[in-house]
């Protein structure tokens, strides 16, 4: 804590992105010193720090010497001067060389260097640290036995005796010889820097060069004491840094287990020449996030993780948009409600604290306002708001913020100004900013607004999914239809085809249902068959008996000729259906080519419509024209050319009728025409000697023998058919019916997939750990397949469920329940054993089962309808579906979901109290993490008061909010005050009351519990001062 200032807070902004190198030797560094010198032999100081002010990149340096701090101290004195201002922060590093070890066969000294705090006095340091360590000779050195006291005299003696016994050493200097071979023990380190004065004001950082030599085979306690012992590991190696952050052999758990905490990497030039000065080898700068104090400097160790508050590159990480990053906030013209002086802000996290009623939401209002998103619907005033509340007079306070001119100053140089009026005039809806107050989370977590909840969480999924994913569309319902449309066709078809099997198989069935009444009305025409031929009448002369022969030649032919003629019509007709469906498909394919055409032009693929061809070619067309020529001629020649009896008779003789008769044999029959045949029929009757009436009976006789010979050849092909295909088939068609209706469900699970694949981003980005999940599932709507049952089922005559319609739909139910609990993938076979109970069923055939007038084809379309199978998604937090959850829990999942989702746009996100409703315990497991993790890509400002969001998410900035009605003690009724964490001092002399304490001190004092999370917090990165 910093009491010698008289407060001020200096970096307003918070923590910030600096640039550090905690490693410059001075010119009075006993090793490798190459610094120019004046011609007595003096190091050239004017030199020295003429370098040092040209650097105006860095922040804090560190001056470094081995063993002493005379070089710091001199540093000091120009400093004192007025010179090296250009640097916030120089503080003091001391090179330590501890005792040697063997190091892959060859003898090493392992560097420690001690960093303390710049507000220990030089003379403490010296006194109760420097001259307090005892010194050894690394080796044997006649003379030099034993161990002395570090100090200059004993520096001088025993490089004077080194060079003396040591040729290699002849031309060093005294100092330099005994530097090269003087160590300490890590021990009497640690024990001196127990002390109460030094608690707090040093660090142990270990050289990483020299540790990583060292075998863990031959010395691994040796090197693990030196690592747990370090604060800092000084190192440039990528390897040794994702190593020391827990991202190697060893998991963070590991790591943490074995070191007892992950460790901070830091590099520095190791400058002993003015050309190293602040350029580290390969421009590996160290970039701190802290202010630039020792206590800034401890918050490395807090947040050890490369990126979090430590950084080594050229430049310090940065995923921020200056356009979408707030810089300041200046509020103007206030009736002394609000400082004139800007708010700063840091582009990472803030946190607004204070009492109640301090103003707090009064400074979020305004950033929410300015930035156009603010809730201004008429009639629908906020009761949290502030605005609202100070746009109205009360009897404490007359003046309102009328007119309030409020300027958000973006990063990027731009602004935006709003006009603070009671109409809200001056208001835009730029959406700029994301606003979460307190009635946002309220109102969409309330359990009637479930469903409100749920298209909230889809909108922010929606603006996480990359804009080239959402296919044109604008909002999450439109894109799921949009990448579910393929596959809502294939189940329309799918329902299509169920349909038409259905249909087809009842047809077969009824077909072989049939068989036995064919087969028994085929031997009952057979049998009548035979009695009428031995019933019809018969010619007495030879005569009679040649014509009446020849008339049933020719009536057979005739009977044949006119089956021929109406196939043929048949196939005309059929020829014209051909052609209407051409035409319909020509119509519908002209359609889709259209679409087929925008939707080439959409990606930019309009040049491959051409390859796209389809027409129907004039051969097709001139087929069909010639099959109707051919069949139109067959018919013609079938009916023949009409002939009357008088022509006939005109050129036929009576005497020629015997010579007639002689030519109608089979083969001249055969060949002739319909009308042909019908004038030889007329004249051969006419010529016979049987009596009219005799002919006619005969002739009857003769077309029922026909008729019934026509319907047994019929029955026999229709049963040579149904036991030769349809037989067959019918076990074919089950099975594609089968395939079909599984293929549904396969559909079914390629759209749960699709889904899922919209829900990735809330998978990938809250992690396989988190304790919310998105879950998709395919559900049968159990109501309403049970209603079409009791529409076609008679629960009153056989079956199964005869009298038991309350356990099919218990059995229903337990399909449904069994799909949701995703027991099976193969979900067509609940359904196909549901169908067993039907058919297997000793209430005999299904048909007995149907209520009247239905039939199976009815039974089919219940039970293989699909249509009330759907796939469902939703949200569960703690294995509960979000609509179940607590307004509490719920707020929760909201938070999360814009927390880890709402990022596309990057836009600073603004939450009034995350932790309302909720208790330390629920907010730090599911908050903290996520909010590390957001403000990293977005500036995130939260009012709070849990100290847990504060110190555990290592927020970037403290805006502490004062309010005073009548303003005494400062200039308006609202002030703001601003700092980092590290910022700690107690000032008696400020003036005004919010000013006379640090940062920490006010989360202290305000935050519930921050006595006690902040003494946690403390003793994270406090010095462990352990005993050997």
């Amino acid at each position: 804590m910093n009491t010698n200032q008289n407060n001020k807070f200096l970096y307003p902004r918070g923590s910030e992105w600096r640039k550090w190198d905690l490693h410059i030797h001075s010119p009075l560094s006993g090793l490798n010193n190459q610094y120019p010198k004046n011609p007595n032999g003096s190091p050239d100081w004017d030199k020295f720090i003429n370098k040092l002010e040209e650097i105006k990149d860095i922040s804090v340096i560190g001056i470094t010497d081995y063993f002493f701090i005379d070089g710091y101290k001199k540093v000091l004195e120009f400093r004192q001067q007025g010179k090296l201002s250009n640097f916030d922060l120089i503080l003091p590093n001391i090179e330590l060389r501890l005792d040697t070890f063997i190091v892959k066969d060859k003898s090493k000294d392992i560097n420690f260097h001690v960093i303390f705090s710049n507000e220990l006095e030089t003379e403490v340091i010296e006194k109760e640290f420097i001259k307090a360590l005892d010194i050894k000779i690394s080796g044997s050195v006649n003379g030099l036995e034993g161990v002395r006291k570090l100090n200059k005299r004993s520096i001088i003696e025993i490089g004077k005796q080194i060079k003396k016994h040591h040729k290699i050493f002849k031309d060093d200097l005294d100092k330099e010889a005994a530097f090269k071979n003087i160590t300490v023990s890590l021990e009497q380190v640690q024990t001196l820097l127990r002390k109460d004065l030094f608690k707090g004001k040093f660090l142990f950082v270990l050289s990483g060069h020299e540790w990583s030599d060292i075998d863990w085979n031959q010395a691994y306690l040796t090197k693990k004491n030196f690592l747990q012992t370090a604060n800092i590991l000084e190192t440039g190696s990528l390897d040794t840094i994702n190593w020391a952050s827990g991202k190697k052999d060893l998991s963070k758990e590991d790591f943490i287990k074995e070191f007892g905490i992950l460790k901070p990497c830091i590099f520095g030039s190791d400058a002993h020449s003015l050309d190293k000065i602040c350029k580290p080898n390969d421009d590996k700068f160290t970039w701190i996030k802290a202010d630039p104090t020792f206590e800034g400097l401890k918050q490395i160790i807090h947040e050890p993780e490369q990126g979090e508050r430590v950084y080594i590159g050229i430049f310090p990480p940065k995923e921020k948009n200056d356009a979408k990053v707030i810089d300041r906030i200046e509020i103007k013209n206030s009736n002394r409600w609000f400082q004139e002086e800007p708010i700063f802000l840091n582009e990472n996290l803030i946190a607004v604290i204070g009492e109640k009623g301090s103003g707090k939401t009064a400074l979020v209002d305004f950033i929410a306002l300015s930035g156009g998103d603010f809730n201004i619907q008429e009639g629908k005033e906020d009761p949290t708001s502030f605005i609202y509340k100070a746009l109205k007079s009360s009897k404490q306070i007359e003046e309102t913020i009328e007119n309030c001119i409020i300027t958000l100053y973006w990063k990027d140089g731009n602004s935006d100004t709003v006009t603070v009026a009671s109409d809200f005039r001056d208001y835009k809806n730029l959406q700029k900013v994301r606003y979460l107050s307190q009635s946002f989370i309220e109102k969409k977590c309330r359990p009637e607004q479930a469903e409100e909840l749920q298209k909230e969480i889809e909108s922010i999924i929606f603006q996480y999914i990359p804009a080239q994913d959402r296919l044109g569309q604008t909002t999450f319902i439109e894109l799921k239809k949009k990448k579910t449309q393929s596959i809502q066709l294939k189940k329309s078809r799918c329902k299509e085809e169920i349909t038409n099997l259905n249909s087809e198989i009842f047809n077969i069935e009824e077909e072989i249902n049939s068989l036995d009444t064919a087969k028994e009305e085929k031997s009952k025409l057979q049998a009548e068959t035979q009695q009428l031929k031995k019933q019809k009448p018969r010619p007495m002369t030879e005569e009679e008996k040649n014509i009446e022969a020849k008339l049933g030649l020719l009536n057979s032919r005739k009977n044949q000729l006119n089956e021929q003629i109406s196939i043929c019509k048949t196939h005309l007709a059929t020829i014209e259906i051909i052609r209407t469906k051409v035409e319909t498909l020509k119509t519908y394919v002209e359609k889709q080519l259209l679409d087929i055409k925008n939707d080439l032009e959409s990606v930019d693929l309009s040049n491959i419509y051409e390859k796209l061809k389809f027409s129907i070619s004039p051969d097709f067309t001139d087929e069909l024209d010639r099959k109707k020529g051919e069949i139109e001629t067959k018919i013609q020649e079938s009916q023949g050319f009409k002939e009357s009896k008088e022509e006939i008779d005109g050129s036929k003789s009576k005497e020629s009728i015997g010579v007639e008769l002689d030519m109608l044999t089979d083969d001249y029959i055969s060949k002739l025409s319909l009308n042909k045949i019908d004038g030889l029929i007329s004249i051969l009757e006419s010529k016979s000697s049987l009596a009219e009436d005799k002919r006619k009976t005969i002739r009857l006789f003769e077309e029922k023998i026909e008729k019934n010979q026509k319907r047994v050849n019929a029955l026999e092909k229709g049963i040579k058919e149904i036991e030769t295909v349809k037989k067959p088939l019918l076990p074919k068609k089950i099975e594609e019916r089968d395939e079909v209706y599984k293929k549904y469900f396969i559909l079914l699970q390629e759209e749960k997939k699709i889904l899922e694949e919209l829900y990735a981003p809330l998978k990938e980005s809250l992690g396989e750990k988190n304790q919310i999940e998105f879950f998709a599932r395919i559900e049968l709507d159990v109501e309403n397949f049970f209603r079409k049952a009791d529409n076609i089922i008679d629960f009153k005559r056989a079956g199964r469920y005869y009298r038991k319609g309350n356990l099919l739909f218990k059995e229903i139910k337990t399909i449904s329940e069994k799909i949701e609990l995703a027991e099976s993938t193969d979900i067509h076979s609940f359904i196909g054993e549901l169908y067993k109970t039907f058919e297997e069923d000793e209430g005999g055939p299904i048909d007995r089962q149907l209520l009247k007038g239905r039939k199976k084809i009815d039974f089919y379309n219940w039970i293989f309808d699909v249509s009330d199978f759907n796939v469902t998604y939703s949200i569960k937090f703690q294995d509960t579906n979000i609509e179940l959850l607590s307004p509490g829990k719920k707020g929760i999942v909201l938070l999360l979901m814009y927390l880890v989702l709402d990022t596309e746009s990057s836009i600073p996100l603004i939450i009034d109290q995350p932790e309302e409703n909720l208790d330390n315990k629920s907010v730090y497991p599911y908050l903290i993490n996520y909010f590390k993790t957001a403000k990293k890509k977005r500036q995130i400002i939260i009012i709070t008061h849990n100290p847990n969001l504060v110190l555990n998410t290592d927020t970037e900035q403290i805006i502490v909010a004062n309010f005073e009605a009548i303003p005494t003690t400062q200039s308006a009724r609202i002030k703001y005050i601003s700092g980092a964490i590290e910022n700690s001092f107690i000032s008696e002399k400020a003036k005004i009351p919010i000013e006379r304490q640090g940062i920490r001190e006010h989360g202290i004092d305000i935050l519930e519990g921050g006595p006690e999370a902040f003494e946690k917090r403390d003793k994270r990165y406090e010095i462990e001062r352990r005993k050997k």
